[in-house]
């Protein structure tokens, strides 16, 4: 018999991605991130409106339970800041071989405030879904 939800890390999960597989899954727990159906069959979103996402394909999810797969991919960025760095991982900063992409940079302050992106945008949408932003002015490292 095998095993439900069995899990592992994929290679490139590292300090800016949190990335792993998960096989024969039933009912488990997506906190957030991208999940990719990486089988012909489709992907069954539980829920109070259970959504089904055909095969080779994939859906952004936040706090949702997938109720049955065959095979996924879950993908969630841990950190935003210095994000440029996920193209070479921990191998090598991608500004060492390419001059024209911005240094790592140190925080020196910070500020922080509140934005409906919908309402910035002219979207008719609610005013409750104002998210928190955090601007820093940085110095070069």
């Amino acid at each position: 018999m095998t095993k439900i939800n069995q899990q592992r890390e994929l290679q490139f999960n590292d300090q800016f991605v949190a990335c792993y597989l998960v096989e024969n899954v039933k009912d488990f727990k997506v906190e957030g991130g991208v999940a990719v159906n990486l089988d012909y069959a489709p992907m069954h979103i539980g829920g109070p409106v259970p959504t089904v996402v055909p095969g080779w394909k994939s859906t952004v999810l936040f706090n949702a339970v997938i109720a049955s797969a065959n095979r996924v991919a879950v993908f969630r960025v841990r950190s935003e800041v210095d994000l440029g760095g996920i193209v070479l991982g921990e191998w090598d900063w991608f500004g060492n071989r390419f001059a024209k992409f911005p240094a790592p940079r140190r925080c020196t302050s910070r500020a922080t405030t509140k934005l409906a992106l919908c309402a910035w945008t002219r979207m008719h949408s609610p005013t409750s879904g104002q998210r928190r932003w955090t601007c820093a002015n940085t110095a070069s490292a």
